[in-house]
């Protein structure tokens, strides 16, 4: 019997951290399956179709570079291990459809009898609460989204009718493991989390199936900022000087629930605060204009994914990591996923130097005139001894444009969650993306660009862009390419991608 694997990412946060999660699956950080999907009010958030361009952009270079018999990357490379799907048509569910819904309309309040009328307008403010328009989602007030999320579940949406036959094919025998990750300083997200854990446990209670089906989650304590919004928007909108106060409430709710009254709904809970509070220096009440960046705290979220689905069974218990120095993060506060030390830091350092391999000397050669490298003998290697020729360029260049940008939004990724997540309360020594990224300051917004070409002096730089680490050199990737046997069963166009990927390991190839 083999494991289905479902990633919901709940609310803003949420998004960002199926979109991180992604991205370590291409680092050969995920498990060999999964099926992702978002829930969001505000599904025109920037941050959501970030996410599903994300995804769609590896699923379409998995594809090309997973085909049998033509463009082959073997099982024994990391790098895009992960067979992900979604569903097409509603990769992110809105639980109220409409251009501007409201709780007035969802409750149908006029037809109300007065004492009803009378308990909604105690539970809800009647102006600020009751007539805020939904489109741009919850704005910090989960009482809104739980009182509309739950009304509007059905099992026979595309979207949790995926979730809903997952959970039925337990009855096979298969194991099903479904992750939630939420901030819970949110609306959408501190809403949805209980809710549709309790909905997911319920059903299975239901058809007998709680033995083969596990739920993991990720709940995001405050972890960063905002400047306060413009004075006409301050009374739709949430502050963040208000998220902390916001998270007791609802712990003290989480409590309840989880620890008390139903204990049984997790078998795993990963809890991620962080302190002191990342600044952004931006507002965006919400919408496509709101793009907030990837940062450090939702690496945590995606790595506890990663830990809860490639782990077998999964022990309960409710996790916390703590820093070993406080203003500091090291390699050493990353938490690993599995057995093996150190696996996650090879995975992401492996894949950041093939990343920028291939985007600055390799795969642009291959994108600009076979005819100029093909008397290179890494060219002759990789490419004419594995049936490759010449004429052979044009078929295969959608695939390295792909790859080349696939390379570049991985580097955006790195330099963006590292970049923005420094300040003066926080040193990582991770990653110096400095040597391939730039951060500006423009008219009082940061602003993160990937070089499109390394100076001289990053290029000698190359072996020390992990921390701590005195890894190979360019010219150690070079020699590699040229020196090899390829028996994995790779193919075609896979053949260079598996070997610049085994290449660029920290210490070249063992």
């Amino acid at each position: 019997m083999s494991t289905i694997n479902l990633f919901l990412g709940i609310g803003g946060t949420g998004s960002k951290s199926v979109e991180n999660f992604i991205h370590i699956c291409a680092s050969g950080l995920g498990p060999s399956n999964v099926w992702l999907g978002m829930v969001d009010q505000d599904s025109a958030n920037g941050n959501v179709a970030k996410t599903k361009a994300t995804l769609d952009h590896y699923i379409e270079l998995r594809s090309d570079l997973k085909t049998k018999g033509k463009n082959y990357l073997s099982e024994e490379t990391g790098f895009l291990r992960t067979d992900i799907k979604y569903t097409k048509n509603n990769y992110c569910w809105c639980p109220l459809e409409g251009s501007s819904p409201s709780l007035y309309e969802l409750f149908s309040y006029d037809l109300m009898n007065e004492k009803l009328q009378d308990i909604a307008d105690v539970l809800y403010d009647p102006q600020n609460e009751f007539q805020l328009p939904l489109d741009e989602g919850f704005r910090a007030r989960p009482s809104i989204g739980a009182a509309a999320m739950l009304s509007k579940i059905q099992q026979n949406d595309p979207f949790w009718q995926d979730v809903f036959d997952a959970i039925d094919s337990a009855k096979s025998g298969n194991k099903v493991k479904i992750f939630l990750s939420s901030s819970i300083f949110g609306g959408t997200g501190a809403a949805g989390f209980p809710s549709i854990a309790r909905l997911i446990r319920r059903v299975a209670e239901q058809e007998g199936l709680s033995e083969n089906i596990e739920i993991g989650g990720c709940l995001m304590l405050p972890y960063f900022s905002f400047p306060k919004p413009p004075e006409d928007e301050q009374s739709i909108v949430g502050f963040s000087d208000s998220f902390v106060e916001q998270s007791k409430g609802a712990l003290d709710y989480y409590h309840r629930i989880f620890e008390i009254e139903e204990k049984n709904i997790f078998n795993q809970l990963y809890i991620m605060g962080w302190d002191p509070l990342i600044p952004l220096d931006y507002f965006e009440k919400g919408g496509n204009k709101q793009i907030n960046p990837p940062l450090l705290p939702e690496l945590y979220s995606s790595l506890a994914a990663a830990k809860f689905f490639n782990n077998e069974n999964s022990e309960k218990g409710i996790y916390h990591i703590a820093s070993n120095n406080a203003g500091e993060i090291n390699w050493s506060d990353i938490p690993e996923i599995n057995g093996d030390e150190k696996f996650v830091k090879k995975q992401l350092a492996q894949t950041i130097r093939f990343a920028l391999a291939g985007k600055e000397i390799y795969i642009p050669s291959l994108i600009d005139n076979w005819t100029k490298i093909k008397n290179e003998a890494w060219f002759k290697k990789n490419f004419q001894k594995k049936g490759l020729s010449v004429k052979n360029q044009e078929e295969h260049k959608d695939t390295l444009n792909l790859l080349n940008s696939f390379c570049d939004s991985y580097l955006k990724w790195i330099a963006d969650m590292i970049l923005f997540s420094e300040f003066e309360g926080l040193n990582q020594n991770l990653i110096n993306a400095d040597l391939f990224a730039n951060k500006n300051n423009d008219q009082g917004t940061t602003n993160i660009s990937v070089d499109d070409k390394l100076s001289d002096y990053k290029i000698k730089q190359f072996s020390n862009i992990i921390v701590g680490e005195k890894a190979t050199d360019l010219s150690k990737i070079f020699y590699n390419l040229n020196d090899f046997t390829n028996k994995s069963g790779a193919s075609g166009l896979g053949v260079f991608v598996e070997q610049l990927y085994k290449a660029s390991d920290l210490k070249g190839i063992k």
